[in-house]
C-alpha cells in the first residue's frame, strides 16, 4: 500500500490497521473479518496483506465457510512467537 493511500484512511482507522498487522511477542496473531478491512478500512485484502508482509508477519485468510466469521477473516501472526506461545502454553 503506498503511503498516499494510507493517508487518506482516517486516524482512528489507521491506528486499528496499525494494532492488527503490526505484530510483536507481545501480541502474535491478530484478525480481521474481511468485511471490516473492505467496508470499513476501505482496502482490498491484497493491501492489507501486504502490510502485514512488509510488518515480518505472515497471514491466513479463511473464507465465509471456513470460520465463524460470516465474512471471512484474514488472521496476521507472526509464526516463531505463536510458536513459542503454543509449544510455552502446551496447547
Amino acid at each position: 500500500m503506498r503511503d498516499r493511500e494510507l493517508e487518506s484512511i482516517p486516524e482512528d482507522l489507521r491506528d486499528m490497521l496499525h494494532r492488527h498487522t503490526k505484530l510483536d511477542a507481545s501480541k502474535a496473531v491478530s484478525y480481521l473479518p474481511v468485511n471490516t478491512i473492505e467496508n470499513v478500512l476501505g482496502i482490498s485484502i491484497d493491501a492489507y496483506t501486504s502490510i502485514i508482509a512488509s510488518n515480518g508477519g505472515s497471514y491466513i485468510i479463511f473464507g465465509e465457510n471456513e470460520c465463524c466469521i460470516s465474512s471471512g477473516a484474514v488472521y496476521a501472526f507472526l509464526p516463531v512467537e505463536l510458536s513459542g506461545v503454543l509449544e510455552r502454553d502446551e496447547f
